[in-house]
């Protein structure tokens, strides 16, 4: 009888053996690549934190908007100028100067478009991206948001606030400056959907997507 709990014993001894050595040789490092590629996660998000840590944006004012282009530059309106910014190379420039109140921009392809907004108007500046101006529309009522139709930029939706302060979506022809009010009413918000096309989104039931 004893002898055979002492079997029992050394068979539990050895099985509990077996597994710690399983476990210690599976966390020990024998599979270099997978713990390689681990470190280098952690490693290139580390990198990226404090690239931009030591290199944060040198506005003056503040941060209004930001966009990027298809070459991965950054551009940030600061109320009277434009930055564009090369994270990669840590560099900056004033791409555009001189503005009263810029707080929006949009990137579309080659063009740069800035809202200088005023107190009682505001003005759609649009540039090439070496900074050369190509056009000035003046707009009448305060632009909340703009977004383009079309991959050229040659429609631009605006979501504006009138002088009842109704906001209502206008679409702006930034070749012939035509201007059109679409019949949309208590507007939230809006985005494109698919091509030249846009997703409202309307005060009702609770809210209400509508495709234009």
């Amino acid at each position: 009888m004893v002898r055979k709990y002492q079997r029992k014993a050394i068979n539990i001894f050895l099985l509990a053996a077996m597994l710690l050595a399983a476990l210690t040789s599976s966390c020990s490092g024998d599979d270099k690549d997978s713990i390689k590629v681990d470190y280098a996660a952690l490693e290139n998000i580390r990198i990226i934190s404090e690239g931009y840590y030591v290199f944060p944006p040198p506005v003056t004012y503040d941060m209004l908007d930001i966009e990027v282009d298809s070459s991965g530059l950054l551009y940030i309106a600061d109320k009277d100028k434009v930055l564009r910014i090369n994270p990669e190379k840590q560099q900056y420039e004033e791409f555009i100067i001189g503005l009263g109140y810029c707080r929006k921009i949009l990137v579309v392809q080659d063009k740069f478009f800035i809202l200088d907004q005023g107190n009682e108007k505001s003005i759609l500046k649009i540039y090439n991206l070496k900074g050369s101006i190509l056009n000035e529309i003046e707009l009448e009522y305060n632009v909340v948001k703009m977004q383009p139709i079309d991959s050229k930029g040659e429609t631009i939706a605006l979501l504006i606030i009138d002088e009842n302060q109704n906001k209502k979506i206008t679409l702006l022809e930034t070749e012939s400056r035509e201007i059109t009010s679409l019949d949309f009413t208590n507007i939230i918000s809006f985005c494109t959907y698919q091509k030249n096309k846009l997703c409202i989104v309307t005060r009702g039931g609770p809210y209400t997507l509508e495709i234009y």
